[in-house]
């Protein structure tokens, strides 16, 4: 099935006239080797990495294939590093 177009409604998303911004909180954690009381130790703590994206909404005419394998790209490369 094509979908031509949808909108997403999220808190995270908000859209302009030629732009989409978007807002990504990845929660991990961290390994973090600490003094603590004299002696140090290994300490595991939360950690929130914030990601802001940017997206135009006008495709131009020529060149299109290049912009969504650009965009394919850079999706694959954010999916894989919060997985890795």
């Amino acid at each position: 099935m094509f979908i031509e177009s949808f909108k997403v409604e999220s808190p995270n998303v908000k859209y302009t006239e030629n732009e989409i911004h978007s807002v990504y909180d990845y929660q991990t954690t961290e390994l973090v080797h600490e003094n603590k009381n004299g002696a140090f130790q290994w300490t595991v703590k939360p950690k929130t990495v914030k990601y802001e994206f940017k997206t135009d909404t006008h495709v131009p005419k020529l060149g299109s294939v290049i912009l969504f394998s650009k965009i394919i790209l850079m999706l694959d490369k954010i999916f894989f590093s919060f997985f890795s």
